[in-house]
């Protein structure tokens, strides 16, 4: 994977886009930039999706107020978490609440701000990984064909210059600026200037999160921000990323009482649905993934406190995947249950000396997954 320089990378990019639309090519361009990733969707030659990994959900978020501000997101019929934005966005369509046009215009602005963000970057190096999408539905007719993906790279690369071009070139739009502690300049400031400054600088909102709010360009609100930075008003700091809907049933609703997170990984949407049947009832928060390299990922971010993990998937294995989790300092000791319809002495063996903490086989009942659990998870167990 050479690395080279972002402009070079996207002219790159122009030119692939046209090999990869006339092959009808199934599959993702992997990016990446020091720790930074991003992910190019492509369907039958098409890009239908692009993701940032950084703030994936803050640039999902701002791009809905913008374009259907009135949706209600309904989480509960995600089939997996491979690029849950797609499949609720589809979903959204076919039941009458979004447009194909306000469907179209969301891809279009999450597209841009990716390009954006490779943009900025000083060298970028990349991949090919074909992939089958296998249960996503993809509403092909919304794709971006290579002429729209070539105009907004063009666009992208226009902004960027502008954005050096008003001198704002070493801002970072997606850390967050925050008022320094009782800054003398503020003296100065009218009362309405500080509060108003004191409620958009706040460390909740990043330049583009702050330009979405204020309704104005982003490089008008990049060159306040330098204004105020040169005052020593202000400094930027880094946020996180906001939970993804489909995990928003994961926050605890007990007070006082822990409420354990479990993590499932298996390629089946019909273990997804059965397990949500049972353990958020139950009082458990539930990470269902069907990707097991995505699922990787996620579990290092949420960090849960069980894990059931599928025997077999179709890139890897359960024993692979519980021999890597064992190695890392993370999940040396979380209970990880394998679950399985291959239930045999062989497959019990084996899946102990890779650090299995339990068996259990498919199909299983609620009380027998629950009572397995519980033997894991005795303290503090939620009500």
């Amino acid at each position: 994977m050479q690395t080279v320089s972002a402009a070079y990378w996207l002219s790159k990019l122009d030119r692939n886009l046209l090999t990869i639309n006339q092959k009808q090519a199934t599959g993702e361009l992997m990016i990446c930039s020091g720790t930074s990733q991003w992910r190019l969707c492509f369907f039958l030659g098409q890009l239908f999706y692009a993701i940032g990994e950084n703030h994936r959900v803050r640039r999902w978020q701002r791009a809905l107020k913008r374009h259907c501000p009135n949706w209600v997101v309904e989480t509960d019929q995600l089939v997996s978490s491979e690029l849950w934005e797609c499949q609720l966005l589809h979903q959204g369509m076919a039941q009458g609440h979004l447009s194909a046009a306000q469907v179209k215009a969301v891809v279009l602005e999450t597209t841009q701000e990716v390009l954006f963000s490779m943009t900025r970057q000083a060298s970028l190096a990349g991949y090919w990984q074909p992939r089958q999408y296998r249960k996503l539905q993809v509403a092909f007719y919304l794709s971006l064909c290579p002429l729209e993906v070539k105009q907004l790279i063009k666009q992208s690369q226009s902004f960027y210059e502008k954005w050096l071009e008003i001198g704002i070139g070493n801002i970072d739009p997606d850390l967050v600026p925050v008022l320094k502690p009782s800054p003398c300049e503020l003296d100065q400031c009218s009362v309405d200037t500080f509060l108003d400054l004191t409620a958009l600088f706040t460390g909740r909102y990043t330049l583009w999160d702050l330009a979405l709010k204020m309704k104005q360009p982003l490089t008008r609100v990049g060159r306040l921000l330098h204004h105020f930075r040169q005052q020593g008003v202000v400094e930027l700091q880094a946020v996180s990323d906001i939970t993804p809907p489909f995990l928003c049933h994961l926050r605890d609703d007990k007070i006082g009482k822990k409420q354990f997170a479990i993590a499932c990984i298996d390629d089946s949407p019909l273990i997804g649905r059965y397990l949500k049947e049972i353990l958020p009832p139950a009082g458990y928060r539930l990470l269902y993934v069907e990707d097991p390299i995505q699922g990787i990922g996620l579990l290092a971010k949420y960090k849960p406190d069980l894990i059931l993990l599928d025997l077999v998937m179709p890139d890897t294995d359960g024993y692979n995947v519980c021999n890597f989790l064992r190695h890392s300092s993370i999940f040396r000791k979380t209970p990880i249950i394998m679950l399985t319809s291959w239930d045999n002495t062989i497959n019990r063996v084996r899946a102990k000396l890779v650090g299995v903490s339990d068996f259990l086989a498919k199909p299983f009942t609620a009380e027998q997954l629950l009572q397995l659990i519980k033997k894991h998870l005795p303290e503090d167990q939620p009500d």
